[in-house]
């Protein structure tokens, strides 16, 4: 019995983050993923950490327990089309794209669509200005599939039900990724579930953990796991939403693996983007919390707090070594 309580014969986290030094390593998620009875994953890398090598062992491997989704990098749009392809050629299933990209860069879409992958949209698709251009791309290739990530962006339930955004989410080409529970207002996060739920039915939405950045919100695979409950599916709907219909979406057809072949270091493009801990607190006992302010001030408040707290750490992990 895994720690997620009532069993599920093939869970499949869409959407996990690997890559050091931001997220986490191959072996450090396959330990998380044998905790909590996880199958198979799909490897999400980050434009701030892309470890696309480590996401590429994890393709070749023999078991097939792993597809991956790659990201764009590259300094202008001739670069940023090569390492694509690159990817694509070498196995990802997919690439994550951000607001910026959709915004910017939407061109991309078609690039992706055109070698028979899927692009895993991490932007506020509720706003009418993104979902327009996502109903565009959709329009010009209708065999095409799209991957909505943390909820969609998590629309407000009322613009579910008209407009751009209404149309995006029924269209049977879209699926939508819940991820990131802990990270949206609990007052918002069910309404919009529920709505979402209506609009695609239980056989478009999947199970992401977006491990390891829950674990920043202190929160653990099994509460992301069991999270779904609150929305009252049957043992039908929950086996499809935890596994069955990222199984069908990102592994009934996984590409081939090739060599991964890029002309530069990944990290020579990476964008630097803070790691936010803990956004909602870090509950410490009080003397802790005290002797760590104590211990700031007298070092002569050296950066800010968060700067020294965070060498602080630095300095006991590597201790460790």
């Amino acid at each position: 019995m895994s720690e997620t309580g009532p069993a599920v014969a093939d869970i499949v986290d869409a959407y996990a983050h690997i890559g050091l030094p931001r997220f986490q390593s191959l072996a450090d998620y396959e330990l998380r993923m044998r905790s909590a009875g996880i199958a198979a994953a799909a490897l999400c890398s980050f434009d701030s950490s892309p470890d696309l090598a480590a996401i590429h062992d994890g393709l070749a491997r023999p078991d097939g327990r792993f597809c991956g989704i790659g990201v764009p990098l590259g300094s202008g749009r001739d670069e940023l089309e090569a390492s694509v392809i690159i990817q694509l050629t070498a196995g990802f299933s997919g690439i994550r794209l951000s607001g910026a990209d959709i915004a910017e860069r939407s061109w991309l879409l078609g690039l992706i669509a055109g070698h028979g992958r899927v692009p895993l949209v991490c932007a506020n698709s509720g706003e009418p200005a993104t979902a327009t251009v996502l109903n565009d791309h959709l329009d010009h290739h209708p065999d095409s599939r799209l991957v909505l990530g943390h909820f969609g962006g998590l629309p407000a339930p009322a613009v579910l039900r008209s407009g751009p955004v209404g149309e995006l989410f029924a269209r049977p080409q879209v699926s939508v990724i819940f991820s990131r529970q802990g990270g949206y207002p609990a007052d918002r996060i069910l309404p919009a579930a529920e709505r979402l739920i209506e609009s695609c039915g239980w056989r478009r939405v999947l199970w992401g953990s977006e491990s390891p950045v829950l674990t920043w919100r202190n929160e653990t695979l099994a509460s992301a796991l069991a999270w779904v409950d609150v929305l009252g599916p049957t043992a039908e709907q929950r086996r499809d939403f935890l596994g069955g219909n990222a199984r069908r979406l990102f592994f009934d057809s996984r590409p081939d693996v090739q060599p991964l072949d890029l002309p530069f270091d990944p990290m020579e493009r990476a964008q630097v983007i803070p790691a936010t801990i803990f956004a909602n607190g870090l509950g410490l006992d009080q003397r802790t919390a005290g002797a760590l302010v104590h211990a700031w001030l007298t070092d002569g408040e050296l950066g800010t707090f968060a700067d020294y707290t965070g060498a602080l750490i630095d300095r006991a992990l590597k201790n460790q070594d």
